[in-house]
């Protein structure tokens, strides 16, 4: 019988993130210090543990996390990630390890950037550049043609989509830019749908102009509403019937940047359109998409499935709910 060789897990990787002092807005900032939880302990292949760094400050960070030995153990969300800090007190970030074969486990952790300038300097342009480029789209629609509109009002829906990508390409801002891809190919599908078609008794049916120019009051006014949202909040994740569940959030187009959380727990996202995944024992797994353009709505509510035919689906409340209050 093969003896079971145990894993000695280590995890000494306190940093010190001292010096590296920029200059911001008049105002000396360095970086924030991330330092980790120190665990040690014996581990047998396939045991997993929670590993957790604490940022100083309570303002979210963008942490790099690299795993150097690969044949020692796995990181949840992959062996090179960038993820939030949770912002508050404490300022943590967390993740859980799995361990492979023998051998000593090292991640290095790293603040990206000072988070709160960043977070200033992401905040300015995203109000900056959704305004001015929703006072394009509301200038091209005061001048579109009689003529082939719905092809100009696709240009000018295409034109914004690129432009919002040029100017916003923060990667924080990947879950925004989705938002707007899905609400885009939204317009663009009641745009075609709109079109002049025959019947079948030969009847063509015309579409009105008018609804072809208020497509672009529409996107206008998507703007200019999501430049007024503050670019990332807190949330409140719940599980029902019960917590402890485990839950990732990631943006479709940036699937390597995983948030996770268990529930009921506070959560530091930026706005936008987010992938989730949700398994817990005894209940089947979830995976579905939720826009997270955070207004008042501070709860995401997840009703854990039991059938197949139960819906993938976590819906946006009001306010903080118990127990995250």
């Amino acid at each position: 019988m093969a003896t079971r060789l145990p894993l000695v897990f280590l995890l000494a990787f306190g940093l010190a993130l001292t010096g590296d002092v920029e200059a911001q807005q008049g105002k000396a900032r360095s970086r924030p210090k991330v330092t980790q939880k120190l665990v040690s302990r014996v581990l047998e292949p396939g045991d997993t543990t929670v590993v957790e760094w604490q940022v100083n400050g309570t303002e979210p960070v963008h942490v790099h996390l690299h795993n150097n030995n690969k044949a020692a153990g796995t990181m949840e969300g992959g062996d090179d990630q960038v993820v939030v800090s949770s912002g508050g007190t404490p300022n943590v970030v967390r993740r859980v390890v799995t361990a492979r074969a023998p051998g000593v486990f090292q991640i290095e952790a790293e603040a990206e950037s000072d988070g709160d300038a960043r977070a200033v300097e992401i905040a300015a342009a995203f109000r900056r550049e959704l305004r001015r480029i929703a006072e394009d789209v509301r200038a091209a629609r005061r001048h579109t043609p009689q003529r082939q509109s719905a092809q100009f009002v696709l240009q000018v829906i295409d034109h914004t989509e690129g432009d919002v990508a040029r100017s916003l390409p923060y990667r924080e801002l990947a879950p925004f830019r989705d938002a707007l891809a899905a609400f885009l190919t939204e317009l663009r599908a009641e745009i075609v749908a709109a079109q002049p078609r025959a019947s079948l008794n030969g009847i063509v049916l015309v579409a009105d102009r008018t609804d072809e120019a208020s497509w672009l009051d529409r996107l206008a006014e998507w703007l200019f509403d999501a430049s007024d949202k503050s670019t990332i909040g807190t949330l409140c994740i719940r599980t029902t019937p019960v917590s402890q569940a485990s839950l990732k959030f990631y943006p479709k187009s940036f699937p390597s940047d995983v948030t996770p959380v268990t529930s009921a727990s506070l959560l530091t996202l930026y706005l936008g359109r987010y992938v989730y995944e949700i398994e817990r024992g005894g209940y089947l797994s979830s995976k579905s998409e939720i826009d997270l353009l955070l207004g008042a709505q501070r709860t995401v509510t997840c009703a854990l499935r039991t059938r197949d035919s139960d819906p993938h689906a976590c819906r946006l409340l009001s306010g903080f709910q118990e127990p995250c209050r």
